[in-house]
């Protein structure tokens, strides 16, 4: 069983997911490029010069490791490569709340919070469009779009999981 989460920048796909995998017992996968990166590159700077092959094999490890047992996979991508997940979730929240908890995150003033989330957004909407033809912007793949500036994350949770007891109830699993 996998639980397939996305969302832009800033909209909890991890904290959220992480809440869900630790609730129902299983795995998390969240794998980002911070483990790829030479000491003082950025984050955004290596992903937007990442190769097309580089992307499409660290794609495929998130789903060779989500495969490998009950999983919560939360990637950007997850919900469109991850055809068959139990259930695909979007997350999302005002760009304002996104910018907050970067600021948290990062550690830096609102302006390059502002600045990392609208730029990351962007550079990763083109490039998955580019690489898979993916138009983050349809969401027509997903049973459900939470607005996480509306629930906590344990009530995010919660609604993840009672779709899932539902769907997996129904389809016999």
């Amino acid at each position: 069983m996998i639980i397939a989460i996305s969302g832009l920048t800033g909209s909890g796909k991890t904290t959220i997911g992480d809440t869900v995998a630790k609730k129902l017992r299983i795995k998390h996968v969240s794998m980002t490029h911070k483990k790829f990166i030479p000491a003082g590159r950025e984050l955004l700077k290596f992903s937007k010069n990442a190769t097309p092959q580089f992307e499409r094999s660290f794609d495929q490890e998130i789903i060779r490791e989500a495969r490998m047992e009950d999983s919560v996979v939360t990637t950007w991508l997850g919900p469109w490569l991850i055809k068959d997940a139990v259930v695909k979730v979007w997350l999302h929240a005002s760009l304002d709340t996104r910018i907050k908890r970067k600021i948290k995150e990062l550690g830096k003033p609102l302006r390059h919070a502002r600045q990392y989330v609208i730029e990351k957004d962007n550079t990763n909407r083109r490039r998955y469009k580019k690489i898979y033809g993916i138009d983050l912007d349809n969401r027509r793949v997903f049973d459900i779009d939470i607005n996480t500036d509306k629930v906590s994350i344990s009530q995010a949770a919660d609604l993840i999981i009672a779709l899932v007891k539902i769907k997996t109830k129904k389809n016999g699993r």
